[in-house]
């Protein structure tokens, strides 16, 4: 997930719910436990082919 501080329009703040290598590596332990190993895989797959996604796409399994 990204934050950043001013939008286009000036606004406080802005959330871009895309998941992020760098924290589903991090949160790793933490997605198994809570959501399960499938929603993990799911994770991994959508990161190695490059897919930007959310984490509830992947938990869901939503297509798009």
């Amino acid at each position: 997930m990204h934050l950043h501080k001013f939008g286009p329009e000036g606004d406080a703040m802005t959330i871009c719910g895309v998941i992020t290598t760098r924290d589903v590596l991090k949160h790793g332990a933490t997605i198994v436990r809570e959501f399960g190993t499938l929603a993990y895989l799911r994770c991994c797959v959508a990161i190695l082919a490059r897919r930007r996604t959310t984490f509830l796409n992947c938990v869901c399994e939503l297509r798009q």
